[in-house]
């Protein structure tokens, strides 16, 4: 991954990070360099096309810890996928649900 721009928009190639999406700790380093993106006032991206497998386990540690991190308004604002498949979309917008259920708890 490339340095932050502030405003633009940063395209990640979840393949950087395997074919194969398993583990919450990949998850927990991914998370940690797409909030730093974020962070610089970056926009980001995540390309999907090359993904053959994402796990629940892997989907929450960074989708789901990134929404919970950021809020909803601001995860809308700075978060966007690309080139994933209607399933990997589905685990995608399950592990999201989920994660606003709890905050929506938790207020």
């Amino acid at each position: 991954m490339n340095a932050p721009q502030a405003g633009a928009e940063h395209l990640i190639a979840m393949s950087e990070f395997g074919e194969c999406l398993t583990t919450r700790d990949l998850a927990k380093e991914a998370c940690v360099k797409v909030l730093s993106l974020i962070h610089g006032g970056a926009k980001v991206v995540f390309d999907l096309s090359q993904t053959q497998i994402i796990t629940p386990s892997f989907a929450d540690e960074l989708f789901g810890v990134l929404l919970t991190t950021l809020g909803k308004e601001e995860f809308k604002a700075k978060v966007g996928f690309s080139g994933a498949n209607e399933q990997t979309k589905r685990l995608v917008n399950l592990v999201l649900n989920r994660r606003l259920q709890q905050l929506r708890s938790a207020a």
